[in-house]
């Protein structure tokens, strides 16, 4: 990623909830949760490098642990290794939200 990719990238972490899903490729909305104001992606199988291309662009960020591309929405926590998130926001389907 050139310099002014990377700049976009970063301000794309401060999008809202809604800005991002508008933004995101309709393979991942297939697959995306919402846990708390975040968007996380679970994909079924490894999803297109142009899919990867376009979530690493929108700011997801891949979390190994949890197997999802997680994007912040503008809203950050202290990392709490023995809180999952899931369990405290609950994790909803984004289809159930925009069909």
């Amino acid at each position: 990623m050139s310099l002014e990719e990377l700049k976009i990238r970063s301000a794309n972490k401060e999008l809202s909830t809604d800005e991002v899903i508008a933004q995101m490729p309709e393979e991942a909305k297939r697959h995306a949760f919402i846990v708390g104001a975040w968007v996380w992606v679970q994909f079924p199988e490894k999803p297109s490098a142009e899919t990867r291309k376009a979530l690493t662009f929108l700011g997801f960020s891949w979390n190994q642990n949890r197997g999802a591309w997680q994007h912040p929405c503008g809203v950050y926590r202290c990392r709490n290794r023995r809180i999952d998130p899931r369990d405290v926001y609950g994790m909803h389907e984004l289809v159930e939200n925009i069909n």
